[in-house]
């Protein structure tokens, strides 16, 4: 954002995330904001959360930060404060004690596909759909709900245009804005 860049960040091992601000010519620090604790995801092979990557989206005066663990967090940029927090769904699931890894185990659709989640603004909407979710929002300027709609959770928002969104996961979907029914969906050679 002009001369300075966002950033947010959590330290290994922790669940705090953090806002960064830092000045694109000699990467100063401007300021740093606490947003939240999030929960990470499944436990991987050495016993750790995995912590999604937050998906950031730049709207008017607003940073809107999708932590990806139940929560859509809208950062004021005049104010540098915290305008809003939405939270949703439900934070991710995790496992405690011993796990038992199975190398030749086949991957979740999730995992295998690389699904991210997705934020986009258009037409005075925001839509948005986290990694793991299985619905895919739609956001009014009042932050209300406008829709939701049911969706694979291996499935990612990849774009949203006049008049439709594309999900993508083993199938390219086309979902109409509108209406929120399926216009078409190609299999893919994954």
């Amino acid at each position: 954002v002009g001369d300075s860049i966002y950033a947010v960040s959590h330290t290994q091992g922790q669940t705090d995330l953090t806002l960064h601000k830092v000045k694109l010519a000699d990467g100063q620090e401007l300021f740093s904001q606490k947003l939240g604790m999030v929960q990470g995801r499944q436990n991987n092979w050495r016993g750790n959360a995995t912590m999604s990557s937050p998906n950031l989206l730049l709207h008017g005066n607003s940073l809107f930060i999708l932590a990806n663990s139940g929560a859509l967090i809208e950062f004021d940029l005049k104010t540098q404060a915290i305008a809003s927090i939405l939270r949703f769904g439900k934070a991710p699931a995790t496992q405690q004690g011993q796990q038992f890894i199975y190398y030749y185990a086949p991957l979740d659709e999730a995992t295998a596909l690389h699904s991210e989640g997705g934020l986009f603004a258009r037409d005075g909407l925001l839509y948005f759909k986290e990694r793991g979710g299985t619905n895919f929002y739609a956001l009014d300027p009042a932050r209300r709900f406008a829709w939701q709609r049911p969706v694979d959770d291996s499935s990612e928002l990849v774009a949203v245009d006049d008049e439709n969104c594309y999900m993508l996961n083993h199938e390219l979907m086309c979902i109409n804005r509108r209406t929120r029914d399926m216009k078409w969906s190609v299999t893919l050679p994954i």
